[in-house]
């Protein structure tokens, strides 16, 4: 789990440094859900509850980044 963590921290951050140019931005879900078999579906894909708090999460910061066209 540790190496499998530092990898995403790493790949977070080159994520992050693209969302310094124009047209990209970065929506960091890293630590959303916690690692237990409720949150998750398998190693790669929440839980339909996993999918709803992460499309929270996408709508609220598109709402931001365009909110007159996002209800």
């Amino acid at each position: 789990r540790a190496v499998v963590k530092e990898m995403l921290l790493q790949f977070a951050a080159m994520l992050e440094s693209l969302a310094v140019k124009p047209k990209v931005t970065f929506i960091n879900g890293q630590g959303t859900l916690p690692p237990t078999t409720s949150s998750w579906h398998n190693e790669l894909h929440p839980s339909r509850d996993g999918f709803k708090i992460f499309a929270g999460i996408f709508h609220r910061e598109i709402k931001k980044l365009y909110p007159s066209r996002v209800a």
